[in-house]
């Protein structure tokens, strides 16, 4: 639509569970950090993560080039977040959930391929990152389980952003048609 070409967004649905994904992260994670050393590098990550995210909402149609940078930039965060940060006894793999939001934003921002391709490579991140925890910190296989599970969250948002973006275009679309059609009415009235 016009408006996303023009990098022009409203608050939509789309922004809150985005928000509330990040908000879940903070809010699920911090606990376990709060009285260890790493607390200043979760605490600097995360506030990174969330203002890249808000930066890059509001930089969209002006700043396309930068979504693969900023991508790339996300997900090391991620990962650092999940890998590389000691876990304490807390649910590390809830930190993988930092890409759900990135897929959505792939989907609202960029070409509908570009954004796929996104989508894939953040479910592939996922899902390596989750086996590598498992297999590092546990002994185990569980991350294959995990990932699983991310991947379809991913897939799920993907497809619901798609559909959401979609039906918002018709509706822009139709009021166009439809202030189109008012004016012809208006010209054949005079």
């Amino acid at each position: 639509s016009m408006a996303r070409a023009r990098g022009v967004y409203k608050w939509t649905g789309i922004d809150l569970l985005s928000y509330l994904m990040i908000g879940s992260v903070i809010g699920r994670m911090l606990p376990y950090y709060w009285d260890t050393p790493h607390r200043g590098w979760v605490i600097g990550l995360l506030a990174l993560y969330s203002v890249l995210f808000t930066v890059m909402r509001y930089a969209a149609g002006r700043a396309m080039v930068l979504f693969h940078p900023y991508f790339v930039l996300q997900i090391a965060i991620a990962v650092t977040l999940n890998l590389v940060i000691p876990s304490y006894d807390g649910p590390q793999d809830y930190f993988v959930m930092l890409s759900l939001p990135l897929c959505i934003q792939a989907m609202w921002r960029l070409p509908r391929k570009v954004g796929q391709g996104w989508v894939v490579v953040l479910g592939a991140v996922m899902m390596i990152s989750l086996v590598v925890y498992y297999r590092q910190y546990e002994q185990s296989w569980e991350g294959i389980g995990y990932g699983l599970t991310y991947v379809a969250a991913a897939v799920l948002v993907s497809v619901f952003s798609s559909v959401t973006m979609r039906s918002q275009e018709a509706r822009s679309q139709a009021e166009r048609l439809n202030q189109e059609l008012q004016l012809a009415n208006q010209e054949l009235q005079v």
